[in-house]
């Protein structure tokens, strides 16, 4: 369910993103091929390395209509 979801989202331009995951889930997450489906580089060790990522990838067109800044790295987006 999570790499349909996964596909799902990314067909509308997002996708799954994780951080934080307990080795046991890790493992398990890996040896069923999860990871590769998803993608490694939706995985990450630290809150702040994942925010950090994650509004990289954003449309920043999207960003300079979105009011809301919730992030410290929203603050780097031009306003209209």
């Amino acid at each position: 369910m999570l790499v349909q979801e996964n596909r799902r989202l990314q067909a509308r331009g997002g996708g799954l993103y994780f951080c934080g995951i307990k080795s046991k889930l890790w493992q398990f997450l890996a040896e069923g091929k999860y990871v590769r489906a998803i993608g490694a580089d939706r995985f990450f060790d630290h809150k702040q390395q994942s925010i950090s990522m994650i509004t990289q990838r954003l449309d920043k067109d999207i960003c300079r209509g979105c009011g809301l800044r919730i992030f410290h790295e929203c603050a780097a987006v031009e306003r209209p």
